[in-house]
């Protein structure tokens, strides 16, 4: 007789099959479950113990900071058509505390600040070309009154560079 060899799977099938045949249904809950069945209990339990702590991580997220104030004059740098354009950036605030102003160039003339929202240090701007296109630009404003974001517009955007003159 040659070497025993160990039970594996044999020995759990012959297990299976005398619990199914016995009619004992605990042996047969015990032994029948299967491993796709394991996997989901595992991973209904780890996410059980996963999720409350990346919720309460969630409900720790820094704020934005403070809101920052646009207003006034910026000198800026883009890229348009291809050519290197320095523009005059002003904004204003209006009575109803919206904000609005020009974004100013001899070669491409003067687009309407018609929308800026600040979220935090981000300025969100929609402008009304000369064009008749609508442009958007998004600016950071850090500590230094540096600026820096990009803009697009149909066909055309690009990497938005300057800084606040006051």
């Amino acid at each position: 007789m040659g070497p025993r060899r160990a039970p594996g799977n044999v020995a759990f099938r012959r297990l299976f099959a005398y619990s199914m045949s016995s009619g004992n249904p605990r042996l047969r809950y015990l032994y029948s479950g299967s491993p796709s069945m394991k996997i989901r209990t595992l991973a209904v339990l780890a996410l059980a113990l996963v999720l409350p702590a990346a919720l309460r991580a969630q409900g720790e997220a820094k704020p934005a900071g403070p809101a920052i104030d646009p207003v006034g004059k910026y000198s800026v740098s883009a890229v348009v058509q291809g050519q290197a354009a320095d523009f005059e950036m002003v904004v204003e605030k209006k009575e109803d505390g919206s904000y609005t102003g020009t974004l100013s160039n001899p070669n491409f003339g003067t687009s309407i600040i018609t929308s800026l929202k600040v979220e935090g240090r981000i300025m969100k701007i929609v402008l009304a070309t000369p064009q008749g296109v609508d442009a958007v630009a998004e600016l950071t404003l850090n500590t230094d009154n540096t600026v820096d974001g990009s803009w697009s517009m149909q066909g055309d955007g690009g990497r938005m560079t300057g800084k606040k003159a006051n």
